[in-house]
């Protein structure tokens, strides 16, 4: 969400990998305008620190957001198309899966193992625009426990796919 103040000049945005990283000219990614930015990179366990500077160059405060809480954000009126990192991570048993369609279509949510086979499809047909969340038991096609490993949930539609890791620990 934009900022409301009259004096906002610009956005400071920063990258690292610690939550306790000091924001630097090393670790700036983006001078933002506007409250809009795709990292290009897969961001993994990136932390991202971001302040307000007005007009008169003053910094406020750094907000701090780790990867995982951060989906596709747009300008809050038009979904994107997201797939928010699987939760929680690493898991025992069940896992959340969350995502939005940018509008109604087909999607297939695939739950693939670490040589990209398809151990167990949750989701293939119509979902409306918007944010849904499904969950998986941890369990196969087969109805079978899903051994301790790496693994990854693909979200496919017309428009485009998002992927996400995640760890299934015994």
């Amino acid at each position: 969400l934009a900022s409301p103040e009259s004096d906002l000049g610009r956005y400071e945005l920063h990258r690292g990998t610690d939550p306790f990283f000091t924001p630097s000219e090393a670790t700036q990614l983006a001078t933002l305008t506007g409250t809009e930015y795709m990292d290009g990179q897969t961001p993994g366990t990136a932390v991202y620190k971001l302040a307000a500077v007005d007009v008169h160059g003053n910094r406020g405060a750094f907000a701090t957001l780790l990867a995982n809480q951060v989906t596709g954000v747009g300008d809050g009126d038009r979904p994107v198309l997201a797939l928010s990192a699987p939760s929680p991570n690493p898991s025992h048993g069940s896992l959340e899966f969350a995502f939005s369609l940018p509008s109604e279509g087909h999607a297939r949510l695939h739950i693939l193992d670490a040589q990209g086979r398809v151990v167990r499809t949750l989701l293939d047909g119509t979902r409306p625009a918007g944010r849904t969340s499904l969950r998986w038991d941890g369990r196969d096609a087969s109805g079978r426990h899903a051994g301790a490993g790496l693994y990854w949930v693909r979200l496919e539609t017309a428009g485009g796919s998002r992927v996400q890791r995640f760890a299934r620990i015994d």
